[in-house]
């Protein structure tokens, strides 16, 4: 009994080393805050837009020519909503664009203050005089007109657009305000980094949002000629939280929100906690602490007319795969993932800075050591083997002797116990097991099953947390790469309840894509679901492809759990 005994805590003591080292390779993060994710996740697909025209007026006078430059425009925000390049912005913001003659009648005005100024006379006198300024148009010439219209990248690239559909700015008279202010634009990029719109009907009062954009305009010349050294790279993002649902003049829903809008972040994205675009910024306050948006329904309406849509972009995953790995300090593959978004689209505005960040924290020995995944496998069996043995020695033993000597267990149902699936198994610390077929009953620990067409897949859980999905590096339950394509590579959250969990849909930032329903109600990532004993869900909708997922605790069971673990 005693060699059993030592054999067993040696196992064990093996165990309790190794299970750690394999189960905790992903808790050696650091910290990142909720606002940092967002930042992080949203910046590379947020633009700044120049819209405007410049041009050279002649006016002879006593057989005198003099010439004058003139240029007239502003800026203003727009978000990457397609790979291919399409942005969405207000229409306010590309006015110019879409009406010439308008850009030439402002040039215009800033040739007469010009001339005003030379002649020392007041500039607002002088264009509030319709008799000179008709002089001064008939006897004037307009040369060299260019329109200016250009998309700066968060990395500096400076990229013409062209218009693809143009709504109706704001009309703006007394307290009547109308228009549907959405423009789509677009520049010759490949695999942009896009944000995806939300449902702004789930929009709740008090709701935090985010409102990001490229505050403050500057001169459209400075902002063309190369030399502007102030043209800011780098977008604002302002919190705040719905006050209301409205409409317009016209009818058109408004969406009513407490962070500013600066002059410069018109067109630009109003984030919810998960990222994704609820509304557009359209205009600021006209009175403190008022700022307004179209709701993103509106903007999905507007980009089904102009007949294109919001996918989402193979960078997207390769940034943020990078981007979680760079956290975990596991730098050397955050450099692969930041590499291949960098191939995918060069004008990445993130990547080379955390390329560089990452091989600086290589060579500061910041990498996270790693163990080789065959050996972590190969000592993991032989410590389980052990472990195993020495446990079912000492099982066999108690159970030779007599009846009386020991209390007696109810019987697992038949009916309860799990068939033994094909596929190796990991329980939920994310090691594998992989001994011969065996059933071990047990009392107190919760187990999760999911079916997928007779394919079982079981776990048992002990965490305080689990991550479900296909992503390898993401999720806590060995969850196959094919066959299982139902499930997202992060899918849901379970976070222990009391003796229970409670399941979260998506991965606290994004919805899952096909989503956890309980009873055809879709469960949400906030909120969450409370699992109990019985407790069996769907992952998605078509029965095609659908899986179902069980929940049984045995602490509120009437007999015990069977759980099956089964070699590949």
């Amino acid at each position: 009994m005693r060699q059993h005994l030592i054999r067993f805590s040696a196992a064990s003591a093996l165990l309790s080393v190794m299970l750690p080292a394999c189960s905790g390779l992903n808790s050696d993060t650091q910290p990142v805050s909720e606002g940092q994710r967002l930042a992080m996740y949203t910046k590379p697909g947020v633009v700044r837009i120049l819209d405007g025209c410049s041009g050279q007026f002649s006016l002879t006078d006593d057989g005198k020519t003099y010439r004058y430059a003139a240029s007239y425009g502003g800026t203003g925000s727009g978000y990457l909503i397609h790979p291919d390049g399409y942005i969405a912005t207000n229409a306010h913001v590309v006015n110019f664009t879409a009406n010439p003659d308008t850009c030439k009648r402002a040039l215009f005005r800033d040739y007469v203050a010009q001339l005003a100024r030379d002649n020392r006379q007041s500039p607002d006198a002088w264009l509030n005089n319709p008799r000179l300024t008709n002089a001064l148009a008939k006897a004037s010439n307009l040369r060299n007109f260019t329109s200016v219209h250009q998309v700066v990248l968060p990395n500096g690239t400076q990229l013409p657009f062209e218009l693809k559909k143009f709504g109706v700015p704001l009309i703006i008279e007394g307290d009547s305000i109308k228009g549907k202010d959405i423009a789509l634009i677009k520049i010759e990029v490949k695999n942009a980094p896009v944000l995806k719109l939300g449902n702004s009907d789930e929009a709740e009062f008090q709701e935090d949002v985010t409102a990001v954009g490229y505050p403050g305009a500057a001169d459209i010349s400075q902002q063309t000629s190369g030399n502007d050294t102030s043209l800011t790279l780098e977008a604002t993002f302002t919190d705040g939280r719905v006050s209301a649902k409205k409409t317009l003049s016209d009818g058109s829903p408004i969406l009513q929100f407490s962070a500013t809008i600066a002059p410069g972040s018109s067109g630009g994205p109003v984030l919810n906690h998960k990222g994704e675009v609820i509304a557009m910024s359209t205009f600021g306050p006209r009175t403190a602490g008022l700022s307004f948006a179209i709701p993103s329904n509106t903007i999905a309406e507007f980009l089904k007319e102009a007949g294109t849509s919001n996918p989402e972009s193979l960078v997207n995953q390769r940034y943020r795969e990078g981007l979680e790995r760079y956290w975990q300090h596991n730098y050397k593959q955050a450099i692969e993932k930041f590499e291949e978004a960098k191939r995918l689209y060069p004008q990445h505005s993130e990547v080379d800075r955390l390329i560089q960040e990452s091989q600086q924290a290589i060579v500061e020995g910041k990498q996270r050591p790693a163990i080789p995944g065959w050996l972590l496998f190969v000592l993991t069996l032989v410590a389980a083997g052990a472990a195993f043995g020495a446990w079912y020695r000492l099982r066999s033993r108690k159970a030779a002797q007599p009846a009386a000597a020991r209390p007696l267990a109810p019987a697992p149902e038949p009916a309860k116990a799990w068939q033994a699936r094909q596929h190796k198994q990991l329980p939920a610390s994310g090691c594998p097991v992989t001994d011969s077929p065996k059933t071990i009953v047990s009392d107190v620990q919760p187990v999760l099953r999911l079916n997928n067409k007779g394919q079982i897949l079981q776990f048992r859980l002990h965490q305080e947390v689990y991550y479900l999905g296909r992503g390898r590096s993401w999720s806590s339950l060995d969850i196959p790469e094919t066959g299982w394509e139902v499930l997202s590579r992060r899918h849901a959250i379970l976070r222990q309840e009391g003796m229970d969990y409670r399941i979260y849909d998506g991965d606290g930032q994004a919805p899952s894509t096909n989503g956890l329903f309980i009873n055809n109600a879709r469960i949400d990532g906030a909120q969450g679901y409370l699992l109990t004993h019985g407790t069996e869900l769907k992952i998605g909708q078509n029965p095609n492809n659908q899986v179902l997922l069980t929940y049984l605790n045995p602490a509120h069971s009437p007999s015990p759990v069977a759980f099956t673990e089964t070699s590949s």
